[in-house]
């Protein structure tokens, strides 16, 4: 058994404990920071800290965090808003109401604008706007009135009709965005205005039939015009064409026309150039026969020329080939006299030779002389002797 003083002992203890808990999570705050928020750390001695907390896991000292949402959210002015509009209702449901304008130089005319606007905070913007104590109401307290006020400063001048569509509509459109996006209120705060949307202007049921009965009758007024213009455009297309019939017309006569003076040109310089041609076609004949009867006489007295420079030239040729055969002759005759009598062979043929002449010379005068034997005497005839026979003429006639 536990003693009364272990008990005390023990109750102290878990007192401690207990105290020591209670401490710790007065005096330190453990937080998670997402990536679409930053934690806003309030210190016990010094405040709101400039810096914010990023993402991931913290442990502060001494101080709270404040988790801040700081993605990107959307306000809507449309015909779906939050029943009861109020700041709690709010951060549940960013829609309002459409914001309605007293449009025109009187504030006559109302226009219904539908709205979407897309922004976030930036982390030192949501420091801002947690040391205004607005942290969970500025869309309400800040956002809604300045996007109604610079609506309504934007649409005000303008006439309904103005802004009911076309470039009037996109014209508005783009100068809300322009403006909220520059404006001080978010700028100062850091509230980033990503795009501002104008999604419809609405005018008065009454209005908006009267502006239809208008339109009609500007329309059915644009359609006479259209008409007219497209009868005048008709008329005129017509009158074109009638135009372009005369002048296709006008040119093919002059072209005609044109045509039969080039032929009747192109025949008279046909007639022009052959009669040229004919009388130049004379002229060359002319020229041509007295050129042939010149040229065939010129030829005859050089052919005659030549004939009789050849027949000189062909006689003289003739004799000084006679000339030449006979040296010629005489030079072979010559040579070869001088190769019979050449040498030993030669000598003794020319004796004979020499023998045989001055015998048949002797034959002649001796003829009717009794022939001597063989050998009888010698008679000496031109510095020579010759041995002489005499005979009997009877023996001499046999």
């Amino acid at each position: 058994m536990i003693s009364d003083r272990g008990i005390k002992a023990l109750i102290k203890v878990v007192v401690a404990v207990a105290l020591l808990a209670v401490v710790f999570c007065t005096c330190v705050d453990v937080v998670n920071i997402e990536g679409y928020e930053v934690g806003i750390v309030h210190k016990w001695v010094g405040g709101v800290q400039a810096e914010p907390l990023q993402q991931g896991m913290h442990t502060v000292f001494f101080g709270k965090v404040h988790k801040v949402n700081i993605g990107t959210r959307k306000m809507s002015f449309e015909p779906k808003y939050a029943a009861n509009d109020t700041a709690d209702n709010v951060m549940k449901m960013s829609d309002f109401a459409p914001i309605v304008v007293a449009c025109g130089k009187d504030g006559g005319q109302k226009a219904t604008i539908l709205l979407n606007l897309v922004y976030h905070l930036d982390p030192l913007g949501a420091v801002a706007v947690y040391k205004e104590g607005i942290i969970e109401t500025y869309p309400y307290s800040v956002m809604k009135r300045t996007v109604i006020e610079v609506v309504n400063d934007c649409a005000r001048p303008k006439e309904a009709l103005e802004i009911f569509s076309g470039a009037g509509f996109n014209e508005l459109k783009v100068q809300i965005d322009k403006e909220l996006k520059a404006h001080p209120v978010f700028s100062n705060r850091k509230i980033v205005v990503e795009n501002a949307t104008l999604i419809q202007v609405d005018l008065d049921p009454a209005y908006e039939k009267e502006i239809e009965a208008k339109q009609l009758a500007k329309q059915k007024q644009l359609r006479a015009m259209a008409e007219t213009l497209a009868a005048t455009e008709e008329s005129k297309k017509v009158a074109a064409t009638a135009l372009s019939i005369v002048s296709q017309r006008t040119a093919e006569a002059n072209a005609k026309q044109i045509e039969v003076e080039t032929a009747a040109k192109a025949d008279a310089s046909k007639v022009t150039i052959a009669a040229q041609a004919d009388a130049e076609m004379v002229t060359i004949k002319a020229k041509a026969a007295a050129a042939q009867v010149e040229v065939a006489a010129e030829a005859e007295a050089k052919a005659a020329k030549l004939k009789g420079e050849g027949m000189r030239d062909g006689m003289i040729a003739q004799s000084e080939g006679e000339l030449a055969m006979g040296k010629a002759k005489a030079t072979v005759a010559e040579l070869l006299k001088k190769a019979q009598y050449e040498g030993p062979e030669g000598l003794r043929k020319a004796q004979v030779e020499t023998t045989t002449a001055l015998a048949e010379k002797l034959h002649g005068i001796l003829a009717g002389v009794k022939i001597l034997p063989e050998k009888a005497m010698m008679v000496l005839m031109d510095d020579a002797k010759v041995p002489v026979t005499l005979q009997a003429p009877a023996e001499a006639a046999k």
